[in-house]
């Protein structure tokens, strides 16, 4: 595996850690999941900020859908 994706898979997994990201992906339907995760790998950077950007985009869909 390259170095650079090593770098980028630590630095998301301490987002995720630090944030609790995967506990907010993870109460998201599957397709949103798929979604979200691959807004995440096309974000130009991979910054706390863009991903929940990212979530609570998705997040607003999902609610306004519900209602």
């Amino acid at each position: 595996m390259s170095g650079i994706w090593i770098n980028h898979s630590g630095d998301f997994l301490n987002l995720i850690n630090e944030q609790k990201y995967l506990q907010q992906l993870l109460s998201f339907p599957l397709d949103i999941q798929d979604k979200i995760i691959e807004d995440i790998s096309n974000a130009p950077l991979c910054t706390k900020e863009e991903i929940a950007n990212i979530l609570t985009y998705y997040a607003m869909l999902e609610r306004n859908r519900i209602h």
